[in-house]
């Protein structure tokens, strides 16, 4: 039997944690950490529907764009991706800029054909970053002021939402 492919890159692990929510539901998931040059090298040798019979494909969102090894992976399976039932997520905090992030990580084709496209949510955790990633979450959270994202936290419904489409 053919698993479904549950891949992710994450750098503060949101994206980590919310693709292993997937996984944890579906019959037989296999979870592959994009940013793990073992894990995707050995998901790279193979054409996707040899092992897989569906893709979940997700990553974190930093400056306003998707983990640079989501969007590769994306970008090298195209063909492959757009004849298998597929989802796309990202995580982050900021709502108002989903649409926009996700223009930028898939192209139209891909977001048309998709079970599920958009959010799963997230967290700003500064403590949890590093060098200038860090720097960076500062400014941001600086900038925002006394707002606070409207993602503080996974969506449960969001991953739940995602998970109905593949079982």
């Amino acid at each position: 039997m053919k698993s479904i492919l549950v891949a992710y890159a994450s750098k503060s692990g949101t994206a980590k944690e919310a693709a292993g929510k997937i996984a944890a539901v579906l019959p037989n998931a296999e979870l592959i950490d994009l940013a793990d040059v073992s894990s995707t090298a050995r998901a790279a040798k193979t054409p996707l529907h040899e092992n897989y019979c569906a893709a979940i494909i997700g990553g974190g969102v930093r400056v306003g764009l998707v983990h640079g090894e989501t969007k590769r992976f994306i970008d090298a399976r195209k063909e492959e991706l757009e004849t298998l039932p597929s989802a796309y997520f990202i995580t982050n905090c900021f709502p108002e800029s989903v649409d926009e992030i996700i223009g930028k990580m898939l192209p139209a084709s891909l977001k048309d054909s998709a079970l599920f496209v958009g959010t799963l949510g997230g967290r700003l955790d500064i403590n949890s970053l590093r060098g200038l990633d860090k720097v960076i979450a500062k400014m941001v959270s600086k900038a925002v002021g006394e707002q606070k994202p409207v993602f503080s936290e996974l969506d449960e419904h969001a991953i739940q939402t995602l998970v109905s489409k593949f079982l």
